[in-house]
């Protein structure tokens, strides 16, 4: 099979990479939600002016309309179940590490022109005749199919496409036939659960007058910023604002499961490493003020596989480890023990393979 045409028709094995990751810098993901949070206290006698640190106040369950300086962005939160209740508890959605990977994957395999042929333009807010604005879409949408079509006829977007699927919006017969399913699942494990107490030394070096936390697992850092405006290089005006980001050095799992696993699939994992380990690849918001970049600690490897053809650097493995996964005993279990040394060998076979592709189609 071309690893240009993922066939679902079949099962022939399962491919469960597992990343431990430690953040290098601090991760910025905001959940859209704000809590009260006042670092500046202007009620001591004879000081009317603010002095921050001193008789602070954070309330994560104050929410609803605040100041702008009382009020801080809150990290990623969800509701989770533990010991039959339902708690809140931080986490790093699992979404956004495949949306980092797929955007990585696109700037770095397909051409510039190319980079967004699978976004449909946005609608111009204009006010025209129904019938001139049914004309207007109806060129855009000819104009996406010609892009997209263009697109496909590379290797970076096949490549994309085979391994996190494509929906396609547009009518267009032949595009819908390249509309297929993603291969590639993404799960996140947790964060490290600490103290009330652990949790507000870590996050703010001041004295609180009060201190009511949410969701308490990983350690978490409260920055304060003001962005500088491009043109003036002055502060923003009204642009101060305070936000809850992951502290460096907290460690999580991330699990990469592809259906129907390829070589070319794991050539595509070394090549996200590498740009993890140049610090590209970064995850999270603020990346270009230096935050989202994570370190892979170690990379474990376990395939499930009908056919091993191709794959180099394969040992027995234990397929107790994931006893507890459905289709984990359909086939037989190995790993890749020394995943360092065979990364070079997996990314010499991605570009062979990348190589190969002409037209839209792989030469055998």
């Amino acid at each position: 099979m071309s690893f240009l045409t993922p066939d679902f028709s079949t099962l022939t094995g399962i491919g469960i990479i597992t990343w431990e990751m430690e953040t290098a810098t601090p991760l910025c993901i905001k959940s859209g939600t704000t809590s009260l949070w006042n670092q500046a206290s202007s009620t001591m006698e004879k000081k009317p002016s603010k002095i921050r640190h001193v008789d602070s106040e954070y309330n994560f369950y104050k929410k609803g309309p605040l100041a702008d300086d009382a009020s801080i962005s809150d990290f990623y939160y969800t509701i989770a179940i533990d010991q039959e209740q339902l708690v809140l508890t931080h986490e790093i959605p699992a979404s956004g590490i495949r949306g980092a990977l797929r955007t990585y994957s696109i700037k770095r395999l397909a051409h510039k022109e190319h980079w967004n042929a699978a976004l449909f333009p946005e609608k111009e807010n204009t006010k025209l005749p129904i019938e001139a604005t049914k004309e207007r879409d109806d060129l855009k949408r000819i104009e996406y199919s010609k892009n997209l079509k263009t697109a496909l006829k590379t290797p970076g977007w096949q490549l994309v496409r085979n391994i996190f699927g494509l929906a396609a919006d547009t009518m267009d017969a032949e595009i819908e036939n390249e509309t297929i399913k993603g291969r590639l699942q993404v799960e996140t494990g947790s964060l490290e659960s600490i103290s009330k107490e652990q949790f507000q030394k870590n996050v703010f070096d001041g004295n609180f007058k009060t201190f009511e936390p949410g969701p308490t697992n990983g350690r978490m850092l409260f920055t304060t910023r003001n962005p500088i405006d491009r043109v003036t290089h002055a502060a923003k005006n009204k642009g101060l604002h305070s936000f809850t980001e992951l502290a460096p050095g907290n460690r999580f799992l991330i699990t990469l499961r592809f259906l129907n696993p390829i070589p070319e699939d794991l050539g595509m994992v070394a090549l996200w490493e590498q740009g993890l380990h140049q610090g590209l690849l970064r995850m999270g918001g603020l990346k270009s003020a230096g935050r989202g970049r994570l370190d892979v600690k170690s990379t474990s490897v376990n395939l499930f596989l009908k056919h091993t053809d191709e794959f180099s650097g394969l040992k027995p493995g234990a397929a107790e480890v994931f006893s507890n996964d459905i289709l984990s005993g359909l086939f037989p279990s190995f790993e890749i023990p020394d995943w360092k040394t065979e990364t070079k060998s997996y990314l010499n076979l991605l570009q062979q393979s990348y190589n190969r592709f002409q037209g839209g189609k792989t030469h055998e």
